[in-house]
């Protein structure tokens, strides 16, 4: 899911603005999912963590494009 094979880190915002299927549209309904699903906390598991503190101005979580 790599936008144009360079990105692989996306805020939940960035998520759903990509609109993929079975992904929420909005913001909000992107964070209410990775809150639901636990994405902070889980791990591929030949690639590591799903998430990771942005290191960018405002901080937040970055999401792995590991589908």
């Amino acid at each position: 899911m790599s936008v144009g094979g360079a990105q692989e880190w996306f805020s939940a915002g960035e998520l759903a603005e990509l609109g993929l299927p079975g992904l929420p549209s909005t913001k909000r309904g992107m964070q209410l999912q990775i809150d639901r699903e636990g994405w902070e906390n889980r791990e591929c598991d030949t690639r590591g963590p799903l998430a990771r503190k942005r290191k960018a101005r405002g901080g937040g979580v970055e999401y792995h494009d590991y589908n």
